[in-house]
């Protein structure tokens, strides 16, 4: 059995040094346990292939499945707290340079512009990535349901647009509308209470409880989520600033999720942060240390399988359409020579998404007038 000292030395160095996004983690938890012979192969591509199915963070449910795997519940617990942590607080605490317009924090904003100038690509890139190569390769899908999979992602990425439907909406719906169709047509194999706390906490309780059990395929798709509640119905930052909280989220260590901690903070100052990050990975805790046992059944279930088949494109869908958003963002045109050029060398694959963001950053730093 993995000793403590070793799973927190593995986990605290993760949750610090775990830039590059779920792929990256990915491959971290796999060169550390797997390659290390403490477990299987198999077992971890199948517990990898049912987090998939599951709503949250893949990467943060596969670290909390490495901690209860090896540890059980405790061993969860632990590698939940040192991946997210690290993230959450340099979330919070740049956060807090920009909104405190102190000298410092000009520059954090500068350096979080530039890299605003990249997520027009990132977003591109993490479609393409989400998008299942059953869909990309033509010899393998049905026509059918690759043309189901298309027109649900791209009917997704137009309602983001109109900003109009919660992006809640389209993916229920886009889900149920799959298992009702599938049930009929498809051939598969066999209010919490809050107390006394603030309307402010108590919408964004809502919202990170929402992301943190419709964000199916994890990552961007919290972005149209969180942009639906922060900016457009409750006001609680301009347009602007929530493009720049992303970017910050995407230069720290650890799960994209940590960037709801922002959001709370400008909704309700620590105590928002706080609560933000809490009930935003709380789901995801929950479902790893009591379906972590029956993982393989969950994946296995053909009325799982059906609805995921539509949440999936809806959600990778919405992803797509905050594409215009973050282009409509860039205010000067060495932003869009940058942003062109991020596209480039992430399509290249030969660059990691953490050094496109990095050269944003460097040019923002230099180049940037936020």
């Amino acid at each position: 059995m993995t000793s403590w000292r070793t799973l927190l030395v593995r986990f605290g160095i993760l949750g610090l040094t775990g830039f590059g996004g779920p792929p990256a983690h990915l491959v971290a938890l796999r060169r550390t346990w797997v390659e290390s012979g403490e477990i299987a192969d198999d077992e971890f591509k199948d517990a990898l292939a049912s987090s998939t199915l599951l709503p949250g963070p893949t990467s943060t449910q596969m670290a909390m499945w490495v901690g209860w795997r090896t540890r059980g519940a405790l061993g969860a617990t632990a590698a939940a707290l040192l991946f997210i942590t690290p993230a959450v607080v340099l979330v919070t605490a740049l956060t807090m340079s920009i909104h405190s317009n102190q000298q410092w924090g000009h520059w954090v904003l500068k350096g979080a512009t530039g890299a605003t100038w990249m997520m027009p690509a990132i977003v591109l890139f993490s479609t393409w990535v989400l998008i299942p190569e059953s869909i990309k390769s033509r010899q393998v899908a049905a026509p059918k349901n690759r043309n189901t999979f298309v027109s649900i992602l791209v009917l997704a990425a137009v309602a983001e647009q109109f900003n109009r439907l919660n992006p809640v909406v389209i993916i229920l719906a886009a889900g149920g509308f799959q298992y009702i169709r599938g049930r009929t047509y498809l051939d598969f194999k066999k209010e919490f209470a809050i107390g006394s706390l603030p309307a402010a906490s108590t919408s964004l309780a809502g919202l990170a409880l929402k992301i943190g059990l419709l964000s199916v395929g994890g990552g961007f798709i919290i972005v149209p989520i969180m942009r639906a509640d922060a900016v457009t119905t409750h006001h609680w930052m301009s347009e602007q600033i929530f493009v720049v909280l992303v970017a910050i989220g995407q230069l720290t260590p650890g799960p994209v999720f940590s960037t709801i901690a922002a959001i709370g903070y400008y909704a309700d100052g620590i105590r928002g942060a706080a609560i933000g990050a809490v009930l935003a990975f709380l789901p995801s805790y929950l479902m790893v240390v009591f379906l972590a046992p029956t993982l393989q059944r969950v994946r296995d279930r053909a009325d799982v399988k059906l609805f995921f088949w539509g949440a999936l494109p809806a959600s990778t869908g919405l992803i797509l359409g905050t594409a215009p958003f973050f282009t409509a963002a860039i205010n000067q045109w060495v932003g869009a020579v940058f942003a062109v050029a991020g596209l480039v060398a992430l399509f290249s694959k030969k660059v990691p998404v953490v050094v496109v963001l990095l050269v944003g950053v460097a040019a923002g730093l230099v180049l940037a007038h936020p």
